[in-house]
């Protein structure tokens, strides 16, 4: 809806778009952490919000029964590239 924006300082939108770190668990168990690198993304509020997909087949019962549920909110990121660097195991 309406103009994309910057997020607010320590908002909702802010704190979804905004993860420079990502981690990826190993086959042994051991966790990777690799760093994410992109602008600030501008978002837009969505006005409605809409789920087609067979969840429970996608994700699983246990996040399906969460997708089934209304959003506390919804928003769509503007988007760029974005850089991924090599990972360190910890």
């Amino acid at each position: 809806d309406g103009t994309p924006e910057m997020p607010v300082d320590e908002s909702l939108e802010q704190f979804i778009t905004e993860h420079y770190w990502g981690y990826c668990r190993q086959r042994d168990g051991s966790t990777m952490a690799y760093r994410v690198e992109h602008p600030i993304w501008r978002v837009w509020k969505a006005k409605e919000t809409t789920v087609e997909c067979d969840a429970a087949s996608l994700y699983g019962t246990t996040l399906a029964a969460a997708l089934t549920t209304p959003p506390h909110s919804t928003l769509l990121a503007e988007g760029s590239a974005v850089t991924v660097r090599h990972g360190v195991r910890i």
